[in-house]
């Protein structure tokens, strides 16, 4: 009886295991689907386009972009608050060739310099830094000290600034939980029209579950409220 309860909870493990694989891959195929119809039919050639990277990171979603994104009136600005991340930037061919442009700040409701948390002295690249000290509270606990100080600028003063360059303006979100009080404040001031694309990944996951389901209902908010605009195209990532 114990031996037949065994295999019967690996199964369903394993059940679990090939959902998510095959959830994964959905969501992969979804995303291809979306950047494909973006890339070719909401931008044109003769619309001056401007694509912000924010949380570059090494540059991993920069690369996976520019794939799709590669008519000549595009240009790409990558934002990387961590240095060790941002040292890794410098040295893609396209920063060399003056094709991109980085920036070593984070992005914010007001220009500052924060707490940076979630690196360690073996992962100085980590996917998950954050300015949120509890971002990742369903896994880890950040010590207090293990911080480094990093500037933000004032993301709604730069998409003003910017929206007077160019014809579109496109963002890439992966900012670890940053983005729910960044996208707050633009919908109150109405300045969220000033972005045509949005990329972004929401973070409510990782909370601990009383956080996580205050933040989750913020996040609802937020996608009701953008999807509810016209001539605004929001995509939600992974």
């Amino acid at each position: 009886m114990h031996k037949k309860f065994s295999i019967r909870l690996r199964l369903i493990d394993l059940s679990k295991t090939l959902l998510k694989y095959f959830y994964l891959k959905l969501k992969n195929i979804e995303e291809i689907i979306y950047v494909l119809f973006d890339s070719n039919f909401l931008i044109n050639k003769k619309s001056k386009t401007l694509f912000l990277d924010l949380g570059s990171n090494i540059g991993q979603g920069y690369k996976w972009f520019s794939n799709f994104y590669k008519k000549q009136n595009i240009d790409f600005e990558l934002f990387e608050p961590n240095p060790y991340c941002f040292e890794k930037l410098r040295k893609l061919q396209e920063v060399s060739d003056s094709k991109i442009s980085i920036w070593n700040f984070g992005v914010g409701v007001k220009k500052q310099k924060v707490k940076f948390y979630g690196l360690t002295k073996d992962n100085k690249y980590s996917l998950g830094g954050s300015i949120l000290k509890r971002h990742n509270s369903l896994y880890y606990k950040n010590n207090d000290d293990n911080f480094i100080e990093v500037e933000l600028i004032d993301l709604e003063k730069y998409l003003i600034k910017k929206s007077k360059e160019y014809d579109k303006i496109i963002l890439k979100m992966d900012i670890e939980g940053a983005e729910v009080k960044i996208l707050e404040k633009l919908i109150k001031n109405n300045t969220i029209g000033l972005i045509d694309i949005l990329y972004v990944e929401f973070h409510s996951q990782y909370l601990k579950h009383q956080e996580s389901k205050i933040i989750k209902a913020r996040e609802k908010k937020i996608i009701k409220h953008l999807k509810s605009k016209k001539n605004f195209f929001l995509r939600i990532w992974h």
